[in-house]
């Protein structure tokens, strides 16, 4: 898929959130935020078997996860730090290092439109999310963010520049 005016290519890129997983169906896929489509260089960030999954189409290795298996009903603040320059991705977990990964190919991620908690309607989050923020590193621009307040009255939000995610959040009722 080409590129729209809405999407972004994003080298370095750190993600905050603050999540809970629920008991039920652990082994199924609970989506944090997966891209429309799933083409080159699209992000789909995701729990599956209670590790949470950063696959970038196209990166090798496709499959980094955490070490840490999450336990059902307790919250978790999760940061993840992604490198191009530095082809590696950095998971910590309650401000502890909970793996790194190295990467043989990375490539920039295409951040478009997509979709928090839910994808394709059969990968639904259970459980609760609290904050999800995606920081553009290099240029220090919030470029996507879901709240609790936005999370009220937003079942999918396109990655936006920052202007437009301070428009969003006044916006967002």
């Amino acid at each position: 898929a080409d590129m729209t005016a809405d999407d972004l290519d994003v080298s370095e890129l750190e993600i905050d959130m603050k999540i809970k997983l629920n008991s039920e169906g652990l082994a199924d896929w609970h989506v944090v935020r997966n891209t429309h489509t799933w083409t080159p260089r699209e992000l789909h960030f995701q729990f599956f078997n209670r590790h949470l999954w950063f696959h970038v189409h196209s990166n090798v290795p496709y499959d980094p996860h955490t070490e840490k298996l999450f336990e059902p009903d307790v919250w978790y603040d999760v940061k993840i730090q992604y490198s191009v320059e530095e082809k590696n991705l950095i998971f910590y977990i309650n401000g502890q290092l909970d793996s790194e990964v190295e990467f043989s190919t990375a490539h920039p991620i295409k951040l478009s439109r997509g979709y928090y908690g839910i994808w394709s309607g059969h990968r639904n989050f259970n459980g609760e999310i609290h904050h999800v923020k995606f920081t553009d590193t290099e240029s220090k621009e919030v470029v996507s963010k879901l709240t609790p307040k936005s999370a009220k009255k937003a079942k999918y939000m396109s990655f936006l520049k920052k202007k437009d995610c301070d428009y969003f959040k006044s916006n967002a009722g």
